[in-house]
C-alpha cells in the first residue's frame, strides 16, 4: 500500500498488486469521516460511502466496472440500519434484507 499520509484532510490511498485506490477525508484522529470512495484502476467509482467518526453512516453504494449498481447498504453509527439491495449486472434486483440497529428483519 502507498499512501499520501495525511492526518488532516482529504487522503488517496493506492494500493501496490491490487486493482483499486481509494479516496477517503480523515481527521487528527487518522480515522474515516466524511465521503470515501474506492474506484477502479480505470477511475471508474468500485464503492461510494460515507464515514463518521470512523464509523459506516448512511447510505453506501458499490458499482460493478460498467458502472452499474452492485448494491446498496444503509448504516446507522456503524450498525446496518435500512434496506440492503443487491443488483444483477443488469440492473434487476436480485435480494433485498432489511436491518434495524445492526439486526436483520
Amino acid at each position: 500500500m502507498m499512501n499520501n499520509s495525511t492526518t488532516n484532510g482529504k487522503r488517496r490511498t493506492l494500493y501496490q498488486n491490487a486493482p483499486a485506490f481509494c479516496e477517503s477525508v480523515v481527521r487528527s484522529s487518522k480515522s474515516p469521516d466524511g465521503e470515501h470512495i474506492w474506484c477502479y484502476p480505470d477511475g471508474q467509482i468500485a464503492l461510494r460511502g460515507t464515514y463518521k467518526d470512523g464509523k459506516k453512516q448512511g447510505e453506501s453504494v458499490y458499482y460493478y466496472e460498467n458502472g452499474q449498481v452492485w448494491f446498496k447498504e444503509n448504516y446507522k453509527d456503524g450498525l446496518e440500519h435500512g434496506e440492503f439491495i443487491e443488483y444483477y449486472p443488469d440492473g434487476e434486483i436480485y435480494s433485498t434484507e432489511t436491518y434495524i440497529d445492526g439486526e436483520l428483519v
